[in-house]
């Protein structure tokens, strides 16, 4: 018998089509910025759905592992450490806030307190 290729068959989305999903989840909420503010918003919007999904990984990867793991040094000593994994979503985090402030900075004040919006910033 030939070896055949075995396919995980799942209905897990992929990193981009998540991506995607939270690129038009933002879109939506950022959509009554006038036109020019919105061509300059949709990069930030882009970037911003990319930082959600990838700290989405991270949030799973720290859970997983924790915000500590052990690792061997070069002399073969067990040392605590920070997860790198922490130190990323950290970093990104930051970033994230400060782009998603700017972009609610930009927006009409009617806009601010729409339920959409809201909604979006009690999800998280």
């Amino acid at each position: 018998m030939g070896k055949g290729k075995v396919t995980k068959i799942t209905t897990e989305k992929t990193k981009d089509e998540r991506i995607q999903e939270k690129y038009e989840e933002l879109y939506d909420l950022f959509a009554s910025l006038p036109p020019n503010k919105l061509r300059f918003a949709d990069s930030m919007i882009r970037r911003m759905a990319f930082q959600i999904v990838t700290m989405e990984v991270l949030e799973k990867e720290i859970t997983e592992d924790g915000a500590v793991i052990v690792s061997t040094n070069g002399n073969g000593f067990d040392v605590k450490q920070e997860n790198p994994a922490q130190k990323s979503y950290t970093q990104i985090f930051a970033k994230y806030t400060t782009a998603y402030r700017a972009l609610v900075d930009q927006l009409p004040a009617e806009a601010k307190t729409a339920s959409k919006l809201e909604a979006f910033m009690n999800a998280k």
